[in-house]
């Protein structure tokens, strides 16, 4: 435990600096960075409340900064490569984004690395942004809730697996690439879900039109 009590201790020693990673880190990165914030509330190294306050606020200022910058490579660079590859991303996982604005945002939140490109994606398209910043709060509480709550969990379970140091690392390590893959899974399944889904609204559209045309080519052939 000597070890461990050595980490709390420097994290204790520099924990505004500890606090400024994690508000930095939510704007960044979010995922290992609120793990590691469920970790360190577990093992007491941050207080709770200026944590939760960090979090909250680098969450809403990544919601803000992501809209604007979309909206901002919108009118100033709408030709950028950057833009296309966001473009082509964010189509790729939400084809629907426009007429279902809320679901595409909220859902955003729970794929592996396709929450920023959605965001940025929302303030190209100029989104509603109170429906836009809705999916945001609900999103970003529910799945902070989670994540947070499952680094505390890999934090507990490693201390009650082994109280040395290198061994507890080692199996919240493990235990966050496992939170990883299954991520990547889910993501994948989407993706197949969201592919088959579009192309199944688009056949259901063509035949439709379809049926239409020869309606209305019947109709004139009755005149």
């Amino acid at each position: 435990m000597e070890n461990i009590d050595a980490l709390l201790n420097l994290v204790i020693s520099y924990q505004v600096i500890a606090y400024i990673a994690l508000f930095l880190g939510m704007i960044l990165e979010g995922e290992i960075v609120l793990i590691l914030a469920g970790i360190l509330l577990h093992l007491g190294a941050i207080n709770f409340l200026p944590s939760i306050i960090l979090i909250l606020s680098g969450l809403v200022s990544k919601s803000f900064i992501a809209y604007n910058l979309g909206a901002f490579l919108r009118k100033r660079y709408p030709e950028s490569k950057i833009l296309k590859y966001i473009q082509k991303r964010a189509a790729r996982f939400f084809p629907h984004m426009e007429e279902k604005p809320f679901w595409s945002i909220f859902i955003s939140k729970f794929l592996v690395s396709l929450n920023n490109f959605a965001l940025i994606f929302a303030g190209y398209l100029k989104l509603k942004f109170k429906t836009y910043f809705k999916a945001e709060i609900f999103s970003n509480l529910l799945w902070g809730s989670i994540v947070i709550s499952l680094g505390y969990f890999f934090s507990f379970t490693a201390l009650t697996v082994t109280q040395e140091f290198k061994k507890f690392a080692l199996i919240v390590i493990l235990f966050i690439i496992g939170f990883i893959i299954i991520e990547k899974i889910v993501t994948f399944i989407y993706e197949i879900f969201e592919q088959f889904y579009h192309k199944h609204i688009k056949n259901s559209e063509d035949s439709k039109y379809s049926e239409d045309s020869k309606d209305s080519k019947y109709s004139k052939d009755s005149k």
